[in-house]
């Protein structure tokens, strides 16, 4: 390494002395050392935080019926290479929606009649126990 290089590198003034040269190359060497280190545990953080963070998008989007289970390995590694591109794919993709929730069967809803032909057809028991347990819907079928 040249004069000139150690002055880049923080030598503040020429070294008289090849041992002064020597101790200043030992302490940058142990810099860049610990420096290193410190690079490599910040990165072993980001790369923990990106993974969790992947994950947590992906279980998301399963759980929203965006994807499916055999997708999972797919979208993890491709939000692992490329987050914001995974993210703007998902959310592109609408949340499976659940259709059988707002179906209704025609005199499914509790078995309650909605009028005199309906309440005729049910038998004397269930008759019995509607107009017990809903007097105002019996009194409601007759008017």
């Amino acid at each position: 390494m040249s004069v000139a290089s150690l002055m880049t590198l923080g030598l503040n003034e020429q070294p008289k002395t090849a041992a002064e040269l020597d101790t200043h190359i030992a302490t940058l060497l142990q810099k860049f050392t610990t420096e290193q280190a410190e690079h490599q545990q910040t990165k072993q953080k980001l790369s923990s935080i990106a993974e969790t963070q992947s994950k947590a998008l992906i279980n998301e989007a399963k759980l929203a019926g965006k994807i499916t289970e055999s997708e999972v390995a797919e979208w993890e590694k491709m939000a692992k290479d490329n987050y914001s591109l995974a993210f703007a794919a998902l959310s592109k993709i609408p949340a499976k929606t659940q259709l059988s929730g707002g179906v209704t069967i025609p005199g499914s809803d509790s078995g309650n009649p909605k009028n005199v032909d309906e309440f005729e057809k049910l038998s004397d028991k269930a008759k019995l126990a509607f107009k017990k347990e809903h007097p105002d819907e019996y009194k409601a079928l007759f008017k």
